[in-house]
């Protein structure tokens, strides 16, 4: 059995395959026993690389509120809490009697 590697047009690793025959095709790499090639692998030169893992994002969860959410939230309550304040000193400055 021949152990091939099949490289895209950017020398990524699409496949890795055991074939009953050796195969004459610039696509396909043949690899040695020991060579450990995982799907991504990078050929270049002559050589395989292991590129860096990426981070995957996080899909943000339905019913999440965005960061624009919390801060319109918060701006709203600010203006309710402004509005209370002003109706409680305008309560307090009538039960006084008069202009403080």
């Amino acid at each position: 059995m021949f152990k091939y590697a099949q490289i895209d047009n950017l020398g990524r690793a699409i496949s890795v395959s055991y074939l009953s025959s050796e195969v004459d095709a610039p696509s396909l790499i043949l690899l040695g026993d020991v060579e450990d090639v995982q799907l991504g692998d990078i050929y270049a030169d002559g050589v395989w690389t292991r590129p860096a893992p990426s981070t995957p994002e996080q899909p943000e969860q339905p019913g999440t509120p965005t960061l624009a959410d919390v801060m319109a939230e918060l701006q709203a309550t600010r203006a309710d809490n402004l509005a209370i304040m002003a109706a409680l000193a305008d309560l307090f400055e009538s039960r006084l009697g008069g202009d403080v």
